[in-house]
């Protein structure tokens, strides 16, 4: 019996544990697996779950070609496998969202291949870049959601970017007042247009007043440190990276269709904005669901007790665009 679509699934709870979906779709990560079981059920699709290596023990590359060559391997030899190789998609939340994008960067961009194209992606708040940890999202939340605070996720990239895993509470520290780059990378740069807050809802483009006494709190408390050179010359060449932080590619065109799950109450909130901006300006047709949820409440971790009404529509959203999109 074939299957008339495929999806994979990457799963991810942070760089430390990243997780990815494709449909196969294909999926990465143990934390999702009731997810996984929701996609395959909802669109009756077949859905691979990937369990590819994690940071600190296995940083970038690693992670990032586990996901690759699952999807290859899926792409390649899915005849054999009853599989339509011409509808696969791929899935995922978080760092998995960010593994996603980058193997359809990288497939994209493989013209020798002869791989068939990737039918669609679904990106669930995906963590898109490495350079300003004090977008809007971050000063409203990030001292008061627990995860991703501001502090885990420059921790999660210190990690994932191959840092040295005894100082990374020293990196962090560093890292959430962007004291890891040179200042004119965020002012006067291609990246810094990459990141332009101009390009946001007018509500998102600046703090909210209710949450200013809060912010005050995350005032820089050495406004003198320009940046640490030492850490900068370590992730230079990462951060930059398209395949490390998909929302510095120079270019986005060619992607697949796309579904993007935003959540208001999450310091990724505002990159993932940025990066569906950029998608549309690209030509590639996206979709945006945006609730007022928070990071991760559409997981199933524990269906009989975590699970939450924003979560049921996020994940009825993604079952609807996946069955569109076969």
């Amino acid at each position: 019996m074939s299957a008339n679509l495929k999806a994979i699934k990457l799963d991810v709870s942070g760089f430390v544990a990243l997780q990815v979906k494709y449909y196969v779709d294909i999926v990465f990560s143990d934390l999702s697996d009731w997810t996984a079981h929701d996609f395959a059920k909802c669109t009756r699709k077949i859905t691979i779950s990937v369990n590819y290596r994690l940071a600190p023990k296995h940083p970038f590359p690693a992670p990032f070609q586990d996901c690759l060559d699952v999807t290859r391997h899926v792409l390649t030899h899915g005849k054999k496998l009853g599989i339509d190789v011409n509808r696969v998609g791929l899935t995922g939340d978080s760092a998995g969202g960010t593994l996603a994008i980058a193997v359809a960067l990288k497939l994209r961009d493989e013209k020798e291949s002869k791989l068939p194209p990737l039918k669609y992606q679904v990106l669930v708040y995906p963590a898109l870049q490495a350079h300003d940890f004090r977008l809007p999202s971050y000063l409203e939340l990030g001292e008061i959601l627990l995860f991703p605070s501001s502090f885990s996720m420059a921790g999660n990239w210190a990690l994932y970017l191959g840092l040295d895993p005894t100082k990374i509470d020293e990196y962090a520290a560093l890292m959430k007042y962007n004291h890891h780059v040179p200042p004119h990378l965020l002012t006067d740069s291609k990246y810094a247009k990459y990141l332009d807050l101009k390009n946001l809802p007018e509500e998102f483009r600046k703090p909210r007043p209710e949450v200013m006494e809060n912010i005050a709190t995350l005032k820089d408390p050495d406004e003198t440190v320009s940046y640490d050179t030492e850490l900068y010359d370590q992730i230079k060449e990462k951060i930059t990276n398209p395949l490390v932080a998909p929302l510095m590619a120079d270019d986005l065109s060619g992607l697949p269709s796309t579904l993007m799950l935003l959540v208001e109450f999450d310091v990724l909130r505002d990159e993932g904005l940025l990066f569906a901006h950029r998608l549309r300006e690209a030509g590639v047709k996206t979709d945006v669901y945006f609730t007022k949820g928070f990071h991760g409440d559409f997981l199933h971790l524990l269906p009989q007790y975590w699970h939450s009404k924003t979560g049921e529509r996020a994940v009825i959203a993604m079952c609807k665009f996946m069955k569109e999109n076969q």
